[in-house]
């Protein structure tokens, strides 16, 4: 009877060393960028490395009058995306930010078409972003400021992947702060956009860093994961009895 209990405790812990616990979550798959400081429509290739189920993308702008050179859409593979939110600095434009996603888009090198309403519209910067095991977006935030320091707080979750962008009219360098990484920068004009990506939690806290004062708009959202879905298999020992 005590070696019966006892090879039962050992194949309990045996076979739970070998059970996988798979942890759902979002995985960035691929970038690509473009600018322009004359055209009313940017367009370039984006090449994901993966089947994406998601892709988010960043338009960073300059408006010298609010609204003349507003986003009027913005298609991925010839399929319009939707529209998550934007955000402008100052009543008269200048450093705007715009995010727009497409849950379940075509596989294989798409076409990435921004479309500018204003005739010669200036300084356009942008970034597409491709996600896999991804389900959708949640909690859009965005802000501005007048600093060196933009940052920007996102409701989010563990699995989940906060993905955002920042732009400023008039200064030369910026960069996202870790533990965020970078994704695109282009720098077109007087326009500085950058995009980048940071691991989802309860709360998480974008943060970048300019080389001088200037006025920023900042926006960012949260890519949600697929149910279901399973990422890369994690052992994990579980109790006797479990």
């Amino acid at each position: 009877m005590r070696w019966s209990k006892t090879l039962r405790i050992v194949f309990a812990l045996v076979g739970a060393l070998l059970l996988p616990s798979w942890a759902s979550s979002a995985d960035f798959d691929a970038v690509s960028q473009a600018s322009s400081n004359s055209t009313s429509l940017l367009s370039w290739t984006h090449t994901p490395t993966g089947t994406p189920t998601l892709v988010v993308v960043h338009v960073v702008y300059w408006e010298d009058t609010l609204g003349v050179h507003t986003i009027t859409g913005v298609t991925y593979g010839g399929t319009a995306m939707t529209s998550a939110g934007t955000r402008v600095r100052h009543a008269t434009g200048e450093a705007a930010v715009h995010l727009w996603y497409l849950q379940n888009p075509p596989s294989g090198n798409q076409t990435v078409e921004v479309d500018v309403n204003g005739a010669n519209a200036t300084a356009v910067t942008a970034g597409a972003l491709t996600f896999t095991a991804a389900a959708s977006v949640a909690n859009y935030t965005s802000g501005t400021g007048s600093s060196a320091d933009p940052t920007l707080t996102v409701t989010s979750a563990t699995g989940e992947i906060v993905t955002g962008a920042t732009g400023t009219f008039g200064v030369a360098t910026m960069a996202f702060d870790t533990p965020a990484t970078e994704r695109w920068e282009q720098q077109v004009t007087d326009q500085d956009g950058h995009g980048g990506t940071e691991a989802g939690a309860a709360s998480v806290t974008l943060d970048a860093t300019y080389d001088d004062v200037g006025d920023w708009a900042m926006a960012a959202l949260s890519v949600t994961h697929q149910a279901g879905v399973t990422a890369a298999p994690q052992r994990t020992l579980l109790g006797v009895g479990q």
